[in-house]
């Protein structure tokens, strides 16, 4: 069975991780997800954007539907690290 943990964003999965961190708590009033992923240089998908729709999948199982906080690159030796953050849905309930 696939049990990577994959972010669907813009239409694309995105699965290959150097660090990811998936919190769910009954107690929480919004999960949350931290994610980096190192891309070569100028490989950056157009669709990871602070704001955008995004999905939370361990193999075929959706685990969080929400929106992307605030994207954050850092250019490395060998290409861009990305920082992903999110939140599920109701993270935009706490910021109204």
């Amino acid at each position: 069975a696939d049990d990577r943990v994959a972010l669907l964003v813009d239409g694309r999965a995105h699965d290959d991780w150097e660090y990811y961190r998936v919190e769910s708590d009954l107690r929480t009033a919004a999960d949350a997800w931290s994610m980096k992923l190192a891309m070569a240089a100028g490989q950056v998908p157009a669709g990871i954007v602070s704001g955008a729709a995004a999905e939370i999948r361990l193999g075929r199982d959706r685990l969080m539907v929400g929106r992307l906080d605030r994207v954050k690159s850092r250019t490395v030796k060998d290409g861009v690290s990305l920082n992903i953050p999110g939140r599920d849905l109701a993270g935009q309930l706490l910021d109204c």
